[in-house]
């Protein structure tokens, strides 16, 4: 027999984590799917208290770049329930584990989508913490980035120990240094995980690597990462720039996320004639000065004509 929840007839499963599944489902009277989320009928007051309320701040963010909750309750079993618009399409993790990178221009325009839906969460007052690429799906109807789980992320950790069980370096990598010391996330953790989740979009890397929780803290708290544009020469400077920023270890010196999105924005539709010319002469080893000259010169012939 089908699973009922609530008004829901669950149709599959489509994931299962330590706290909750998240099913396909449908409701009776209503088109479309829906993602529903389970959480465990044994779960912690507390944590069932805080997952309730941030579900309730997230369904008052209204912007195509978050999947946000469009009904809460619980089911007769007192398990707590979060019904989103199911998206049609995957999660980064899953795109990148098939085509390993994305065009530094994709990427960026799917960072700035997220980073949109971003700003709009933190206008309401709401923090994410907990963004990776399983948390940002690409929609298969519109190509946008959509970020889920607003308001279900995991809670504040406190500090970590190098044997931490069950905690992946890689999802590490995607907490902020304070986050990693133990402090509750705030806006500023939020952009330095899209930072991180731009860097392994374009290099297929991620920008800390460590043996261990130890070494990887040290790596994240000195900012000890090798430059994005010596694993792909083609990003601009510009990029690396912005993307310093968002993974600055000070959380004062990270950009907003409406200024980070812009800038993205402005970097992936327009691509200069100069720093293109630039890319080509170091091919063929030629001096980029040699080549803005000739392409000044090109540009004043053109004009006249």
């Amino acid at each position: 027999a089908r699973r009922v929840v609530g008004p829901f007839l669950v149709l599959s499963t489509l994931e299962t984590g330590s706290e909750s599944q998240v099913f396909l489902a449908q409701r009776e009277g209503q088109e479309g799917l829906f993602a529903l989320k389970v959480f465990r009928p044994d779960l912690d007051p507390r944590r069932f208290e805080r997952y309730q309320r941030g579900a309730h701040l997230a369904a008052k963010v209204n912007h195509p770049s978050v999947a946000r909750p469009i009904e809460i309750g619980s089911d007769e079993g007192g398990s707590l329930f979060v019904a989103t618009e199911h998206v049609q399409g995957e999660d980064l993790r899953s795109c990148l584990d098939r085509q390993k990178t994305f065009p530094w221009r994709d990427a960026a325009n799917l960072v700035a989508d997220a980073a949109e839906g971003v700003d709009a969460a933190h206008r309401t007052g709401l923090v994410h913490g907990d963004l990776n690429p399983t948390t940002v799906l690409l929609n298969r109807r519109t190509k946008r980035a959509v970020v889920r789980d607003f308001g279900l992320a995991r809670g504040p950790r406190g500090p970590l120990e190098p044997t931490a069980p069950g905690e992946l370096l890689a999802s590490l990598v995607y907490l902020a240094p304070e986050q990693l010391a133990g402090t509750p996330p705030e806006s500023p953790a939020d952009i330095y995980a899209l930072g991180a989740l731009l860097y392994e979009l374009i290099s297929g890397e991620l920008p800390f690597l460590g043996r261990d929780l130890e070494e990887l803290r040290e790596k994240v708290a000195g900012g000890l990462r090798l430059e994005l544009r010596k694993r792909v020469t083609e990003v601009p400077r510009e990029l690396e720039e912005l993307l310093d920023r968002a993974l600055n270890v000070d959380p004062r010196r990270r950009p907003a996320a409406n200024v980070f999105a812009q800038s993205l924005r402005d970097l992936g539709s327009v691509e200069t004639a100069i720093p293109t010319a630039e890319m080509h002469a170091r091919a063929r080893g030629l001096a980029p000065g040699v080549v803005g000259a000739t392409f000044a010169l090109w540009l004043l012939v053109l004009v006249g004509v």
